[in-house]
């Protein structure tokens, strides 16, 4: 385990959903602001930290969506059993800007997806035309 591994695993939940905000490269949709708030278990946390870093360091990591959710992307992982989705957008306007969505259980989340994108249609429309 590297140095930098090992001072997360000493953080507590809040430092590492600060750590989580600093990561992201772009202000994130308010509910993957809520969904991280209502996140307390450390080890998830240091999984989607790992996730956001990895989506940071290669975008198209993340499976494409089709049909309504098209232009949005959902890297999958997996803890305590349980399939966790973090979703996001990619728009390349002369640089790539990464924008995250959500982190959700599998079960939820592209219905949550498409109810949250219902009354932000015009949202959805620039991210199917403009995500890559």
């Amino acid at each position: 385990m590297g140095e930098r591994e090992e001072d997360l695993q000493e953080l507590s939940s809040k430092q590492l959903k600060l750590e989580i905000m600093k990561a992201l490269e772009n202000q994130p949709f308010p509910i993957f602001e809520r969904s991280l708030k209502n996140i307390n278990n450390r080890n998830l946390l240091l999984k989607i930290l790992q996730a956001v870093l990895e989506i940071n360091y290669d975008y198209t990591i993340g499976e494409m969506k089709t049909g309504n959710l098209r232009g949005i992307r959902a890297y999958k992982f997996i803890h305590d059993r349980v399939s966790y989705r973090l979703s996001y957008y990619v728009v390349n306007d002369g640089k790539i800007i990464i924008t995250y969505i959500d982190i959700m259980k599998r079960e939820d989340s592209y219905d949550n997806l498409k109810k949250y994108f219902q009354s932000k249609k015009s949202v959805l429309k620039k991210i199917n035309e403009k995500g890559i």
